[in-house]
């Protein structure tokens, strides 16, 4: 008697250590971490109209994104997203000053990819609204094809089609 529970008390100790570990973070992982970034690309959007639209940013595009390009949209994006800010001001977004950093950071999460994508230069020129919308579908995107956002919308799905109204 005294080995099951010497047994069962360790089997719930391994069970408590692998609970309590922290979760690994990997490159997958750190892609699905855009929410935040998001959040803060719309409260640059909605102070657009209060600032001087004369800019134009190199704006790359979902598509740039999945045509195997996702490093080097990425890193147009924050690299015109930090002309945009500095242009602007920190004033208008306490919360932006790094935004730029955050983007790039999700940048190096994806692998080298060949010279074929292109600089960013070659992108074309848009106003700072234009470019903000296709930075958050692009952002919008790479969250989509999280599992964990995949699994969310399973669920939903699952819950309203087994829900009284439903039937």
């Amino acid at each position: 008697m005294l080995r099951e529970r010497t047994a069962l008390v360790s089997v719930f100790l391994c069970f408590v250590c692998v609970l309590a570990r922290p979760p690994q973070t990997t490159a997958r992982t750190k892609r699905c971490q855009t929410q935040d970034i998001i959040q803060r690309v719309q409260i640059l959007m909605n102070a657009a109209p209060t600032q001087s639209l004369d800019g134009r940013q190199y704006t790359p595009t979902v598509l740039n994104y999945e045509q195997n390009c996702p490093k080097t949209t990425l890193n147009c994006f924050a690299d015109e997203l930090k002309v945009l800010i500095d242009e602007w001001g920190v004033h208008v977004c306490s919360d932006c000053s790094k935004l730029d950093l955050k983007v790039k950071k999700l940048a190096n999460t994806n692998k080298p990819e060949s010279p074929a994508c292109g600089p960013c230069e070659v992108m074309p020129e848009e106003d700072a609204v234009k470019f903000l919308q296709d930075l958050i579908t692009t952002l919008q995107l790479m969250n989509s094809k999280c599992p964990e956002t995949a699994r969310h919308v399973v669920l939903f799905f699952r819950e309203l089609l087994t829900s009284p109204e439903h039937k």
